[in-house]
């Protein structure tokens, strides 16, 4: 049965098709009376003649006639005609959260939170009630504006003590959220598996992927990791989640469900309490305190004296501090208007929008297997700046070098300009950097960033910053490399601003010519944080998938040289480090997105 765009159905005006699934298909109509949107759920009718899926239909009207909240959708009205049944449902204005995380990628800790505090509402009012969803996952989700939620389709939900709907040895939910006991077949199915499925789309939320499997992946095998493995940290994906909030994570999805949290009272409490201490958590910009505790004072030296001593194996090490003077409102950039403006697209570059008006553009880095490291075609140069080192070693930092794979992700096209930071500077309040010798200009990368700041730039911008396979991976050109030394050429003048051609201060973003990828100033400008911690023999110990780097360590990790570097420290696989909560008017970076 196909409804038109006119057609009245009792007293409802049919206005588009919304959506359709194997159960029916979801229409908006207008009551014609009241004039109030809704929305209107039609069994195919095929499935009429089937006894099961009807009593299923009839089952989820009758529990929702029961439920009257906030954050599940209201059922109106229930009847039947032409042959097959009609649910009018609340018109919930949005869209799944499905969807969002799509658009978006991974939430934010704090709107994550808030988010899955609503969905649990709502689940503590329908166990209140007696009924558990037994199907939730994020396309049950509707995010509307201020980030209301609609749990909806309670197309499966059961009356806690009913045994009789669901016959034995059925599976009923969507796979990839089931809780173990749902993959069993467990008849004592309690409100503590929709518990660990909203855990399970938290952790979707948090790192915008599934903790298993995919939609490709074979049932028995999704099935299987349910059952026997535990949910991977979020930090793996993710690194500036809370402590806090991971812990919450894990105690939703126990397998075991006497361990995990008992009702949705300690659930939501324990919720509550993270994001009233959130910005305590984060340390509201952890690198704040830090630096302001710093005692040297801003380098005063011209860029050419700097650069005389500035790389010491590649970082400037003329420590400069924000004074506790800082003002606490962003500077002028030097004649440009100081408000965030876009800045101009890099030509032929694939993009994708992050945060309006903020990060623009992203290129896409298909995933693949690459020799990171240093395999000798290029030790003739570390041979002309080091004389001990032997030709056939180069440095040993870079060795040996090693076959690694990487998942696809999205990479920004140029380092994080000083526009975008001082926009969040102003919106956050979070303080200004020390203004280098040069001058704040707006397209210029960023400098006088601690990895701190670049943490707390990654969790506003619902960003990250690059693992260190992942930003040799791009700066090589990713599965387009065509074996260049620097990124994007063996000659430097072309593709990067350095000692020689520099003339002592960092340069605009995107000047030079780009990579294989479309990416700007991987090569030289100015180094960026990485993720990882450092370590000098991480080579030799590194996993071949998706590295991370070491599990702790003192150091940060720094890649790709500066407007002050020698040629050889601009090298792709040049690898440095510096102290997380200081800042030098060499380094910046960029920001990543996972796909």
């Amino acid at each position: 049965m196909e409804l038109e765009k006119g057609s009245v159905i009792q007293n409802y005006i049919i206005e588009d098709l919304l959506g359709e699934g194997g159960m029916g298909k979801i229409y908006l109509a207008r009551e014609e009376l009241t004039e109030r949107r809704v929305a209107m759920k039609m069994l195919n009718t095929a499935l009429v003649r089937d006894d099961e899926f009807v009593r299923r239909f009839v089952a989820e009207a009758r529990i929702l006639s029961g439920l009257l909240n906030p954050n599940i959708v209201t059922l109106y009205n229930f009847f039947r005609f032409s042959g097959t049944f009609f649910m009018v449902l609340e018109f919930a204005e949005g869209e799944t959260l499905k969807n969002l995380i799509k658009k978006t990628g991974l939430l934010p800790e704090e709107r994550a939170l808030l988010i899955l505090s609503r969905i649990a509402s709502g689940l503590k009012y329908a166990h209140s009630k007696n009924i558990i969803h037994r199907d939730i996952k994020p396309s049950n989700i509707i995010v509307g504006a201020g980030d209301e939620v609609k749990i909806t389709d309670f197309g499966i939900a059961k009356i806690m003590g009913d045994l009789s709907f669901t016959l034995a040895g059925t599976k009923l939910g969507t796979v990839l959220y089931m809780s173990p006991e749902q993959v069993l077949a467990d008849k004592s199915i309690d409100h503590r598996s929709d518990i660990y499925s909203l855990g399970v789309t938290f952790y979707e939320m948090l790192t915008g992927r599934l903790p298993f499997g995919s939609d490709s992946e074979g049932l028995y095998a999704i099935m299987d990791s349910i059952l026997k493995k535990e949910i991977p940290d979020p930090r793996e994906i993710y690194p500036y989640i809370t402590p806090d909030t991971v812990a919450l994570l894990k105690k939703m999805t126990e397998k075991e469900r006497e361990n995990r949290y008992a009702d949705f009272d300690s659930l939501l409490k324990d919720i509550r309490q993270i994001i009233k201490r959130l910005p305590e958590l984060t340390g509201s910009f952890p690198a704040q305190q830090e630096l302001r505790e710093t005692t040297a004072a801003a380098s005063a030296q011209s860029a050419e004296t700097a650069a005389a001593g500035a790389e010491v194996q590649g970082t400037d090490k003329n420590e400069n501090a924000r004074s506790s003077g800082d003002s606490e409102k962003a500077p002028e950039l030097k004649n440009e208007t100081p408000t965030a403006v876009k800045p101009e697209p890099a030509k032929n570059s694939p993009y994708r929008k992050a945060r309006e008006g903020v990060i623009t553009e992203f290129a896409e880095v298909e995933g693949g297997t690459f020799l990171m490291g240093n395999d000798g075609r290029f030790d003739q140069l570390v041979k002309k700046m080091f004389k001990t080192v032997k030709v056939t070693e180069g440095m040993p930092n870079e060795k040996p070098a090693h076959e690694v794979t990487v998942r696809s992700f999205l990479v920004s096209v140029t380092p994080v300009t000083v526009r975008q930071f001082l926009e969040f500077c102003r919106v956050t309040d979070h303080p200004v950097p020390v203004e280098p010798p040069w001058g704040f200009h707006g397209d210029d990368p960023v400098v006088n960033v601690s990895f701190k700041d670049a943490e707390a730039f990654c969790r506003w911008s619902s960003t990250r910053l690059l693992t260190e396979a992942e930003w040799e991976f791009a700066a090589a050109g990713g599965m387009k490399s065509q074996g260049f030394k620097f990124s994007g050429s063996n000659n430097l003048d072309e593709c990067g601003w350095y000692l020689k051609n520099s003339k002592g201060t960092v340069k605009g973003v995107g000047l030079l010519k780009p990579n294989e990828l479309g990416l700007f100033d991987m090569s030289g400008n100015v180094w960026e944080w990485c993720a990882d911690f450092y370590s000098d023999n991480w080579y030799a110990e590194s996993p071949r998938e998706n590295p991370s780097g070491p599990k702790e360590g003192v150091y940060r990790v720094l890649r790709g040289g500066s407007a002050f570097s020698r040629e050889d420290f601009c090298r792709i696989f040049t690898r440095d480090s510096a102290l997380p909560g200081h800042f030098y008017q060499t380094i910046g970076f960029r920001v990543a997105r996972d796909l």
